[in-house]
This record gives C-alpha cells, structure tokens and sequence, in this order.
C-alpha cells in the first residue's frame, strides 16, 4: 500500500473505493440497462 500523507488525499481515496464498490454492487445484482 502507499503512504498517504494528508487528510484530504486519505478521504479522496476513501471515497473512490466506495465508487467503485457500489459500481461492483450494480454489476453484481442488476444491470444497469
């Protein structure tokens, strides 16, 4: 993992993750037509 020095880049990375979470969770259970 990479070292993230300020609070703002750790909340930016923090939130693409839970992008890309709920992207899986759409493939996952339910095209997204």
């Amino acid at each position: 993992m990479w070292i993230i020095g300020s609070p703002l880049d750790n909340a930016l990375a923090v939130l693409a993750l839970g992008v890309v979470c709920l992207l899986l969770a759409r493939v996952a259970y339910g095209p997204a037509e």
